[in-house]
């Protein structure tokens, strides 16, 4: 399992004005894809993040890539995590809790 990390491809923290780009690779009838997309929800109730969601399922390219390791997150296009997520895997803190920004 890959950690999400709450860097950009710069290495700096992103701040929670800016709107991030989050895509979830996800394939039908897996739990852990509705989990990680209850998450995002949350997460966009905090945080500005633009939320797509794409099926590995209907896609072969995105099959051949992701599909045995799904959920995968992408930040920015760029891939932070895969499998089994939670907000502290994924390095988020709610700054509610005195966490971080994402």
């Amino acid at each position: 399992m890959l950690l999400c990390q709450n860097m950009n491809s710069a290495g700096t923290r992103l701040s929670s004005e800016r709107k991030l780009k989050m895509t979830i690779v996800s394939r039908a009838d897996c739990h852990l894809c509705e989990v990680v997309s209850r998450m995002a929800l949350s997460l966009r109730q905090e945080f500005p993040i633009e939320i797509t969601k794409l099926s590995a399922d209907d896609d072969p390219e995105l099959l051949a890539l992701y599909g045995h390791r799904t959920p995968v997150v992408l930040i920015d296009d760029i891939e932070r995590c895969a499998g089994k997520i939670t907000r502290e895997t994924c390095g988020v803190q709610s700054k509610k809790r005195g966490g971080e920004d994402l």
